[in-house]
């Protein structure tokens, strides 16, 4: 979801080095299967940079398709809550229920 190892790790929770996740991407296809990917990108403290490291590691995984999606704050979850107590979402989040 994204190539920044402390995105990834700290914000996201998904406890993954980029060598597993290409190691993993590796597997995947030798074993015939298309690779998809899902990334998201401008992730409550994300940069720029950040989205280039995205694409970086998608394009070491060589991923048949590439999803990118712009990261939405939901009301009630770990990620939302997280965005708007860090000051990065304005106004409140039930209000997209």
């Amino acid at each position: 979801e994204t190539g920044n190892p402390e995105l990834r790790n700290d914000i996201l929770k998904r406890n993954l080095t980029d060598e597993q996740i290409i190691e993993a991407s590796n597997l995947i296809r030798g074993a015939g299967i298309e690779l998809l990917t899902t990334n998201m990108l401008g992730l409550p403290g994300g940069t720029l940079a950040h989205d280039f490291e995205t694409l970086a590691l998608n394009h070491a995984c060589k991923p048949a398709y590439a999803n990118a999606f712009l990261y939405q704050p939901y009301p009630r979850t770990e990620l939302g809550d997280y965005a708007r107590n860090s000051g990065y979402v304005e106004g409140a989040l039930d209000d997209i229920d």
